[in-house]
């Protein structure tokens, strides 16, 4: 292998590796960027929950509980929300069709007391569980403990549990991942051309003098 093919080879690969870097770094933090996107919007969501049962509880309206949920998914590309009242809920305001029947996701959050994540696949695609607890507190308007006397300062009155669609944010991704693919390896092969270019005159000179140099060693000048 010449010296040129040599140079040209070693500025290949460590153009490529960089390249591989780049486009991973970027993959991994446009990864990170749409799951703390989907976990904000949905606490935004819980709170629109949270704050739309408790109006309504006040306002003795809770028949109207499945229409704003249906109107919540609709709305809010959520696949499923649910909203599940805990043992000491139920026994306070019992409801024949309350659901008890907690998941694994939802579970966690009943035994740490924080919001809790899961990828979840489906047949046309996947989606992000986030459940959420809805915690009794003091200082919120109106005052949780006021109406659930049962329960005390930081006990957990509910969960909220939503599935987010992550096709369109998966989409949107492999879009920009591609787009970068393409402009890396048109600027990869640009600066492989540029190099043999600028390389080749001083290479073919070394090249040259070795070959002027072995010849002198052979007495021929």
């Amino acid at each position: 292998m010449s010296t040129n093919h040599k140079v040209v080879f070693i500025v290949t690969i460590m153009l490529v590796l960089l390249s591989i870097s780049t486009t991973l770094n970027v993959a991994l933090n446009l990864r990170d960027f749409a799951i703390t996107n989907t976990i904000e919007k949905s606490n935004s969501i819980a709170q629109a929950v949270r704050d739309g049962l408790t109006i309504q509880m006040i306002n003795g309206s809770l028949e109207n509980r499945d229409l704003f949920l249906e109107n919540m998914i609709k709305h809010q590309n959520v696949k499923n929300l649910r909203v599940l009242r805990t043992q000491s809920v139920q026994e306070q305001f019992p409801k024949k069709d309350c659901e008890l029947n907690f998941t694994q996701n939802e579970k966690k959050v009943l035994e740490t007391q924080k919001s809790q994540t899961e990828i979840k696949e489906f047949l046309s695609g996947f989606a992000m569980n986030i459940a959420i607890p809805y915690i009794a507190t003091k200082d919120s308007n109106p005052n949780c403990l006021s109406c659930h006397n049962n329960a005390k300062e930081g006990d957990i009155l509910g969960v909220i549990s939503m599935d987010i669609d992550m096709d369109s944010i998966k989409n949107e991704t492999f879009i920009i991942i591609t787009k970068i693919v393409f402009i890396t390896l048109f600027f990869l092969i640009l600066a492989i051309f540029i190099t043999r270019y600028f390389i080749k005159p001083y290479t073919r000179l070394f090249e040259d003098l070795e070959l002027g140099i072995n010849k002198a060693y052979k007495g021929d000048f």
